[in-house]
C-alpha cells in the first residue's frame, strides 16, 4: 500500500467519523483499484501456477 493510499484512507475514515457519508461510487472504485493492484501483483509474481496473467 502506498503512502498516498494510507493518507486517503485516513482522510476517508476521519470524514466518516465526522458524520459525513462516503460516496458509494467512490468507495466501489477504490475497492476495485485495490483488487486490480492485488491481481497485478499476483500475476507479476507468476501466480496461478506460474501462468502469469489470468485467462479472460
Amino acid at each position: 500500500m502506498t503512502t498516498s493510499d494510507l493518507i486517503r484512507d485516513w482522510v476517508a475514515k476521519g470524514l466518516a467519523s465526522a458524520g459525513r457519508s462516503l460516496d458509494p461510487v467512490t468507495e466501489l472504485r477504490r475497492g476495485l483499484d485495490t483488487a486490480q493492484r492485488a491481481l497485478d501483483t499476483f500475476a507479476a509474481r507468476g501466480g496461478a501456477g506460474g501462468q502469469g496473467e489470468a485467462a479472460a
